[in-house]
């Protein structure tokens, strides 16, 4: 699903290799990161925000 997306994100043109080069990849991969990082982040302030507020975290 991860090379689904990525590929998805990748311009690809007739005439071009099927799998894209490093540098073609640099830009998805690193907003993929990004958004990663960013979830990462929200999931961890909604925790501590449960916790705070006395509420168990439902799960």
């Amino acid at each position: 699903m991860l090379v689904t997306v990525v590929m998805s994100m990748v311009d690809l043109y007739p005439g071009m290799p099927t799998l894209p080069t490093l540098p073609r990849l640099k830009v998805p991969l690193r907003d993929l990161t990004y958004a990663a990082l960013g979830l990462i982040v929200v999931q961890a302030s909604a925790e501590v925000l449960t916790v705070w507020d006395g509420r168990e975290a439902s799960r």
